[in-house]
């Protein structure tokens, strides 16, 4: 997840601006591509940013052909 590069579906500012205020929430777009408020991670915001990513690795949100279905479509970069 970078500032600048936004091709898994969250900048960095963004991230920082969900975990940091209540009021705001996951667009539609974020949701579709995976991005949540894990409860493995009591809350912690987590997306198919990076495959390596232990929280998205080790979350239990999702089955792992959905989340193999979410990092397909953050490298192809469609919805």
């Amino acid at each position: 997840m970078s500032e600048e590069d936004n091709t898994d579906g969250m900048s960095l500012s963004r991230w920082k601006e969900l975990m940091d205020n209540e009021s705001k929430q996951l667009t539609p777009e974020e949701k579709e591509k995976g991005w949540h408020f894990c409860y493995e991670f009591d809350g912690l915001l987590v997306g198919p940013a990076d495959p390596k990513n232990e929280e998205w690795n080790c979350c239990t949100c999702f089955s792992e052909e959905e989340k193999a279905s979410f990092l397909e479509k953050a490298k192809s970069g469609k919805p």
